[in-house]
Formats: C-alpha cells, sequence, structure tokens
C-alpha cells in the first residue's frame, strides 16, 4: 500500500463507498431544506447519540431576552417545552449560562435539590 499526504491511499472501492455515504446523507437533507424540519432531526440524533432525555434547539431573539425553541426531541415531555415556546433569559439558568459561559453554584444546588445555601447562592 503506497501512501499519500503522510496516509495510505484508498482502493478505489474504499473511495466508492465514502462517495456513497456522502450521497445518503445529501438525500436524507434535501427532502429537508426548511429549517425546522432539519432541526428536528438534528435534535433527534443529538439525543440519541447522547443519549439524553432531551434535546432543545434554541435561538436568541433580537432583543436578547427571550429563546424561542425551534426544535425540541424530548419523547416523555407530554408537552413541558414545545416548539415555538419563549423562554425567558433573565433569572434563569440558561441566562446565567448565556451571560457568563458556566452555570453559577446556585443553579447547580437547585440542579441537585440541594435544600442548604451555600455562600454563593
Amino acid at each position: 500500500m503506497s501512501s499519500h499526504a503522510g496516509g495510505p491511499r484508498l482502493s478505489l472501492v474504499e473511495r466508492y463507498e465514502r462517495l456513497k455515504v456522502i450521497v445518503d446523507i445529501s438525500k436524507r437533507l434535501s427532502p429537508n431544506l426548511d429549517l425546522q424540519g432539519l432541526l428536528r432531526k438534528i435534535a433527534s440524533t443529538v439525543r440519541q447519540a447522547l443519549d439524553t432525555d432531551a434535546v432543545a434547539v434554541s435561538v436568541l431573539d433580537s432583543e436578547e431576552t427571550h429563546l424561542q425553541i425551534y426544535a425540541v426531541d424530548f419523547p416523555d415531555s407530554r408537552g413541558v417545552v414545545t416548539e415555538g415556546q419563549l423562554i425567558p433569559v433573565e433569572g434563569t439558568l440558561i441566562g446565567d449560562i448565556l451571560k457568563t459561559g458556566v452555570t453559577s453554584r446556585r443553579w447547580r444546588c437547585i440542579a441537585k435539590r440541594q435544600t442548604h445555601r451555600c455562600d454563593e447562592c
């Protein structure tokens, strides 16, 4: 096997198989040119890949006061989170993360359902 740019050269069959994968991905995305459908597929794929209960794709509005949920993959939600829903930024975990880039200790305490109040809470 000869090398090309530091790695092994792909055989014709290997190149063909890789191209088939690219064509398959293109075919799956082409019918979903609508943003909503594409975001739903992304949310579903991410939820399954990360093995989480839920994934939501949201966008910050122009005033930066709310996030609008564009796609949700949350099979057991029972309507708790819905597409189109507006989530306030101020005073919420996601708002703190958007402002600081990290969760505050207060939110970690709430998430763990701790009843104590630490110095930072």
